[in-house]
This record gives structure tokens, sequence and C-alpha cells, in this order.
């Protein structure tokens, strides 16, 4: 394309919001995934840039990681023995193109699952409703925290009030649906914060 040839390759820039710019040759931070996986796929040397640098990787969040930068960051523990630690809950997925799940990388020994079944964050309320809505295996149990004091905190310091509160709707917009549509949604979005903030 002319508007891509046209530009500096130095003035592509990253432009912090979820858009693309093609008039300006930027890019959104969905990109970055995208980005990282074609380098990773020209340019074989890459990985063993990034295996010279880093010993250990963690990924945060790994359900929101694409399946293809996923594949490349494990190929670096199996090709140069980089440590790979992948931290998420495939229950939390916020983007539809995540990779969700581990089962595949697990069952074929790429990877080894750890479940945290110690919660030192939510009270016994809320573990119950969480604990309930989970379609896997994995049941939390309150765990009490240490205080910088020394001692660990009550039982009775971590029981919580909990109201479940919910909105359906028939489908999510997405950038390109119409105005109207997105309008109705962020009604429905309104309406349930609302309601939450009567009971708070």
């Amino acid at each position: 394309m002319d508007i891509i040839d046209d530009k500096e390759y130095s003035a592509i820039y990253y432009n912090e919001t979820k858009f693309h710019g093609l008039s300006d040759l930027s890019y959104g931070h969905d990109a970055l995934l995208v980005l990282f996986h074609l380098l990773f796929e020209k340019y074989p040397l890459l990985g063993k840039i990034i295996s010279d640098k880093y010993d250990y990787i963690f990924i945060d969040e790994y359900q929101d990681t694409q399946k293809e930068v996923l594949c490349d960051i494990l190929t670096l523990s199996q090709t140069y023995g980089v440590a790979i630690g992948l931290f998420g809950d495939n229950m939390q997925s916020i983007y539809d193109e995540g990779i969700d799940d581990l089962d595949i990388f697990i069952n074929d020994g790429t990877l080894e699952s750890i479940l945290k079944q110690d919660n030192f964050r939510c009270s016994y309320e809320v573990l119950g409703v969480i604990n309930s809505l989970r379609l896997d295996s994995l049941k939390q149990n309150v765990a009490l925290k240490k205080l910088d004091s020394g001692i660990y905190e009550k039982e009775k310091d971590r029981h919580a009030f909990v109201k479940v509160m919910y909105s359906l709707v028939d489908s999510k917009p997405s950038a390109f649906s119409c105005s109207e549509e997105k309008r109705k949604y962020q009604s429905v979005i309104n309406e349930a914060l609302f309601e939450a903030k009567k009971v708070c």
C-alpha cells in the first residue's frame, strides 16, 4: 500500500489505545501480541536474544494471551531452557481471542498445572459464591494472612456480606456496532451499577 510505503519505518509508534491508525502508522495495544508473533516468526534469532537476556519469563493473566504468542514463548523453554511461569485463571478471560485454558499443553506434558487453592484476599462468603460458579475442579479456601505485627488475622475478620447481581444481554456490541446498540448496552451496565450502589 502506498500509504505504508511512503512512511519512514522509524515513524511507526505505539499510540497507547486499542485502535490502529493507518494514516499515521500507529498501532494500539491489541497489536502488540500480533507484532511479537510476526517478529518471532520472521526472525528466529529473536528467540536466542531473549533467552540470552532472560532465564525466567512470567506471564500474568495468561488466559488473555494469544495462542500463537504462548507457543512462541514455550519454544524458548523447549529450545533454550528458559523457565516459563504462567499465572491466571481461564474463567477470568476478558478477550475473545485469548488462549482461555492450557489443557492442550498440560495434557501433552509441555506444562505442569499447579492449582492455587489458598486465597489470602477473599472472604468465606465470596469464595462460597465463586466456588459454586466454577466449571473446573478448582475449589479455593480462605487462607488467613500474616499481619505486619507477626500474628495471623482471625477467622472472624474474613467474613463478609455477599449479594450477587447480574444483567442479561443478547450480545455485547463490538467496535463496529451501531450507536444505538452501544447505547442500549451501556444503559444496561449503568442500571446494574445503580442498583449495586444502593446495596453498598
